[in-house]
């Protein structure tokens, strides 16, 4: 029932699969300049420290990494409650608090894993035009909804003038807003907490987006990152790529996939890593950031000629 165990009637595909695994997270920390594992006793752990593959489009995906969750934060909320042997209930975790963005495949994942939308507000920058995360808002809706919420949903890929959230201040805001329930009420201190899951679908194409997650996971806390194989690896549509700082959200994520996974879309991904490779990889990022001047550039030309700016 894991998507990453051996599978005695299908060895060729459980060892591809091990495969592709190390090659994107090979890809994402040596060519996109995510960060793996810290060094040094209190360093904390980088966004690539940890991956899993599932062969299911981005939205499907983000369903299953909140099923996982929620079955993780079931065992460690039940655990806290026995170790100190306290009467108050388990808390359900029903609710997930989205930034909104206008897209509608992450608020059908949310519903898909049975859970409660709430969808956060945004906020317009008056200098830029710019739409992006309210702080505000997410603190006011944790201190209402409170240990009722499994996770906090942030995403780095948006359509204008929706511009990626502030992940490295939400990740702060829920690590210091978990540390601060968790020491007025000392028995639920070893509970689960709310959990951030970051929709990086487009975002490993994006050094700035890269650098983001990377301060993210320093100064606060993130528990899954879902990126697209198509979007990302040039592949057909039909995979995504979960990583994490903490090993045991993506053993919870795996191990919560139902039954076997089809090798197609881990195929065509391990194809075209191999025919890229590193260098392959890299150039084409880089030519990405080389041209993006030019683009900027010819947009502001036309955007000026209808009465716009950037």
């Amino acid at each position: 029932g894991d998507v990453m165990e051996a599978q005695p009637k299908a060895v060729g595909s459980s060892a591809l699969l091990r495969l592709t695994l190390r090659l994107c997270l090979d890809a994402v920390r040596r060519g996109a300049g995510l960060n793996c594992a810290g060094k040094g006793k209190n360093a904390k752990n980088g966004p690539a420290s940890f991956g899993t593959l599932l062969p299911v489009c981005t939205g499907m995906s983000m369903a299953l990494v909140l099923s996982g969750l929620r079955d993780r934060a079931r065992k460690l909320d039940e655990a806290a409650i026995e170790e100190t042997s306290t009467d108050i209930n388990i808390p359900e975790r029903n609710i997930v608090l989205w930034s909104r963005i206008d897209q509608k495949s992450c608020y059908k994942a949310v519903l898909a894993a049975g859970l409660k939308c709430i969808v956060l507000p945004t906020k317009k920058h008056t200098e830029t035009d710019e739409v992006s995360t309210d702080l505000g808002a997410l603190e006011e809706a944790l201190n209402k909804y409170r240990h009722s919420v499994l996770a906090v949903i942030t995403t780095t890929s948006c359509f204008c003038p929706r511009v990626p959230d502030e992940v490295d201040r939400v990740a702060k805001t829920i690590q210091t807003w978990n540390e601060s329930y968790r020491l007025v009420n000392e028995s639920e201190m070893r509970g689960v907490g709310i959990s951030h899951v970051v929709n990086h679908a487009y975002g490993l194409q994006c050094l700035a987006t890269n650098k983001l997650l990377n301060r993210a996971c320093t100064i606060g806390r993130v528990d899954a990152i879902v990126c697209s194989t198509d979007k990302n690896f040039l592949v057909p549509v039909g995979g995504a790529l979960i990583i994490s700082p903490n090993k045991s959200v993506i053993d919870s994520i795996s191990k919560n996939y139902p039954g076997r996974a089809s090798a197609s879309p881990m195929v065509d991904l391990f194809i075209t890593m191999l025919s890229m490779g590193l260098d392959g990889y890299k150039g084409i990022l880089d030519e990405r950031r080389r041209l993006i001047g030019l683009f900027k550039a010819k947009l502001e030309n036309v955007a000026k000629s209808f009465g716009e700016r950037l």
